[in-house]
């Protein structure tokens, strides 16, 4: 939850184990100035996300003719490691 003066949102989360899916659902209040009253417009979003396992991603990588994968982890440039929370992949085609 965040709670601003000019924005502020609900965000709520479930994990479908299954298909290795989270979906997130988000309420977002965007303060509308219209210099009488303080009055917000609302948005509704969903996003979903899928969890791939990383051997299999660096294997479909290179089946599609990339090569020289890296995987880098948390939104950072290091090498991701077993507590990495998020990957990212990094290749040359």
């Amino acid at each position: 939850m965040l709670d601003e003066r000019s924005v502020s949102y609900i965000w709520t989360c479930g994990l479908d184990q299954d298909r290795c899916e989270i979906e997130h659902h988000l309420s977002i209040f965007s303060r509308v100035d219209d210099g009488s009253k303080d009055m917000y417009q609302r948005f509704e979003e969903v996003h979903v996300q899928r969890a791939y396992d990383p051997d299999w991603m660096k294997l479909e990588l290179s089946k599609a003719g990339f090569r020289d994968v890296k995987v880098y982890a948390d939104f950072e440039w290091k090498e991701a490691g077993d507590s990495a929370q998020r990957l990212f992949y990094v290749a040359v085609k």
